[in-house]
């Protein structure tokens, strides 16, 4: 008996569902939708990673600014682009070590430090997510200390 329903069932292209063309329609959308999303996600929806212009750093300025001088002289390869951007990166990752040591003729400002560590993220340097959670630890402190000061009245 059950077996008579599966020999039926299969002579019938499974009940009959993939002769259904609203079936086939609503499977043939399926993939299509999966298909495209993978495609975005895999290129990135062809956005530039940032989800607000106006959050730009200041890696982003020294890389547009880069890049303007650049197209005036000679056009610079992709690697020539790539060499370079990491050395601005290095540069910001110095600068950022400057700000959180008080060392290089600057202060000790953890602020500017976390924002020059963030830009030399953004151009690719590995060592600043290191940077970026000591800095982190750092602000949290300084915070706590400020925090347990006692107000003078």
């Amino acid at each position: 008996m059950v077996s008579d329903k599966f020999n039926n069932d299969f002579k019938n292209g499974l009940g009959g569902k993939f002769r259904d063309k609203k079936f086939v329609s609503i499977v043939a959308i399926g993939i299509f939708v999966l298909i495209l999303a993978i495609v975005l996600i895999v290129k990135g929806c062809g956005g530039s990673g940032n989800v607000d212009d106006t959050q730009k750093g200041r890696g982003d300025e020294l890389q547009e600014q880069s890049i303007d001088e650049k197209t005036q002289g000679k056009e610079e390869t992709e690697e020539e682009r790539a060499q370079r951007l990491l050395r601005e990166g290095q540069e910001l990752l110095r600068e950022g070590q400057n700000y959180m040591n008080g060392t290089g003729g600057r202060s000790k400002d953890y602020e500017k430090a976390f924002e020059c560590f963030s830009d030399a993220k953004r151009l690719g340097v590995k060592d600043a997510d290191a940077w970026i959670g000591i800095c982190e630890r750092k602000l949290k402190q300084a915070e706590k200390n400020t925090a347990n000061v006692p107000k003078k009245n």
